[in-house]
């Protein structure tokens, strides 16, 4: 009876198993409806701005063009200062 108490004692704990398919495809699925909401936004935007704000079509697509590449810049920009 005390050898197999100290046999058990003795054995490594499992440790729980990480990561995988399972993390990866939450990942995936959470990347994929962030973009979904952001195409969503830009084209509310152009609606915006075509709408309410009176602007041409063309100036309409400028000028969200200009919102996101400075919106892309300066998430790098920002990468650049938490870094440091």
């Amino acid at each position: 009876m005390g050898l197999c108490r100290d046999v058990k004692a003795h054995q490594p704990k499992q440790q729980p198993k990480l990561g995988g398919n399972r993390a990866a495809l939450f990942v995936y699925a959470t990347v994929g409806l962030e973009n979904m909401a952001f195409i969503t936004n830009a084209i509310s935007l152009v609606t915006y701005f075509y709408g309410y704000m009176n602007f041409s079509l063309t100036k309409s697509a400028t000028t969200l063009t200009n919102f996101m590449g400075t919106t892309f810049l300066l998430s790098l920009f920002g990468g650049f200062i938490s870094d440091a």
